[in-house]
């Protein structure tokens, strides 16, 4: 009876459930932090920013740094992937968006962090774009996407062009230094 007890507890042990699935990073240029400036991704204007992967992911969700009016939030966002600027090829959708305050701003706007869940995109290493456009506010407000103080990506702006190529920082609007877009992908 005892060998018994304990070679089916044994498989009880294997059998029981560990922790909740952890999301892991695939990619991220974060900190959110306000500072420096923000581009349109609603009313007609997208953005559309580089991305590497160092090995295959499946990406999952998306979470981004966006200004938007005092009190308000990000409730919605249409989200592309591809291996062009602007490309849809990868997958593309539109995602229901939840939004958390983070700190005001010295222009007066809410930085918030938003996260929204994308279908699974499977990509192997290597360069590609994230496309943000169409983002709703629970005050139909505008929403910008945060540009801070990390390391550059290849970013697009439907109204100004190319703004800035990797280690730059948006020099065709008059921004110095060394940033880009915050955005992270889970997988």
């Amino acid at each position: 009876m005892r060998g018994r007890f304990s070679a089916t507890f044994a498989v009880a042990l294997l059998l029981l459930p560990g922790s909740a699935a952890q999301a892991q990073t695939a990619f991220s240029d974060f900190p959110v932090n306000g500072q420096i400036s923000a581009f349109p991704v609603n009313q007609g204007s997208s953005t559309s920013d580089s991305f590497t992967l160092a090995s295959s992911a499946t990406i999952t969700q998306v979470v981004f740094g966006a200004w938007v009016l005092p009190g308000d939030s990000v409730t919605g966002v249409t989200w592309a992937i591809g291996t062009t600027p602007y490309d849809t090829s990868l997958g593309t959708g539109v995602a229901t968006a939840t939004s958390v305050y983070d700190s005001t701003n010295v222009d007066n706007y809410d930085v918030n962090t938003v996260t929204f869940a994308i279908p699974s995109v499977n990509l192997a290493a290597g360069t590609y774009y994230l496309t943000l456009s169409n983002a709703v506010s629970a005050s139909a407000g505008g929403v910008w996407w945060d540009i801070n103080d990390a390391v550059g990506v290849d970013a697009w702006n439907s109204s100004y062009g190319h703004v800035s190529a990797a280690g730059t920082c948006f020099a065709t609007i008059g921004i110095s230094g060394s940033c880009a877009e915050s955005f992270q992908l889970l997988s």
